[in-house]
């Protein structure tokens, strides 16, 4: 097995425990366990890369069948918050026409990329851009609910460990598609993977992280 074949499964592996996992706490305690502005940005990412890249790929090509399987499981995710957020809000309309209006917002969002930096190279650099702000995010959350509720250690090290694999394979070892290795991918993916162990370093701090 090639090295950037094993990075490529390895980042696959563990996103989709992150994922599985996300599902799994998600019901267990009737509670969001992605932050939505990450789940918005997941969602349009998967969405726009799974049609491209079956395109371009092909469908049963190994990165589209991780972005498709992560499209179905962020499905899953959205419907969580949609069921388990909904009661929080005081009326549907503004709820809904918040949850459209980011799902909007976040297709230009990647379009932009797209357009911009054509198609592979947008789908990497907005996954970078995304990264970082979901990576704050999670932080966010940690302290908006005062504590590890509805977190877990597994979401935290296999998001972790999949965005660092993701970094290795378009900043270091580089791809045929984008024409090598991309340095920047790497500088961002260091940046994310250090506020990733702080995030773990939180939840292992709290003995209430639910498993």
């Amino acid at each position: 097995m090639s090295l950037k074949l094993f990075l490529t499964l390895f980042c696959g592996i563990c996103w989709t425990i992150t994922y599985v996992e996300c599902i799994r706490i998600g019901f267990k305690y009737k509670i969001h366990t992605m932050p939505f502005l990450a789940l918005v940005l997941n969602i349009t990412w998967e969405a726009f890369n799974t049609y491209q890249g079956g395109l371009l790929a092909g469908w049963t090509h190994v990165s589209t069948v991780f972005d498709g399987a992560w499209l179905l499981l962020d499905c899953i995710i959205l419907y969580i918050y949609l069921v388990y957020t909904k009661s929080e809000s005081t009326s549907s309309f503004v709820f809904y026409g918040k949850v459209i209006s980011l799902l909007v917002l976040g297709s230009v969002f990647q379009y932009i990329f797209a357009q911009q930096l054509g198609l592979i190279p947008g789908a990497v650099y907005s996954s970078s851009v995304m990264g970082l702000i979901m990576s704050s995010l999670f932080i966010k959350m940690y302290y908006d609910r005062g504590g590890a509720y509805g977190q877990s250690l597994s979401i935290a090290i296999n998001k972790c460990l999949g965005t660092a694999a993701a970094s290795l394979l378009v900043g270091l070892v580089g791809v045929n598609s984008l024409g090598g290795a991309h340095p920047m991918v790497l500088y961002v993916g260091i940046f994310i993977f250090f506020i990733d162990l702080y995030y773990i370093f939180l939840l292992c701090k709290k003995s209430s992280t639910i498993t």
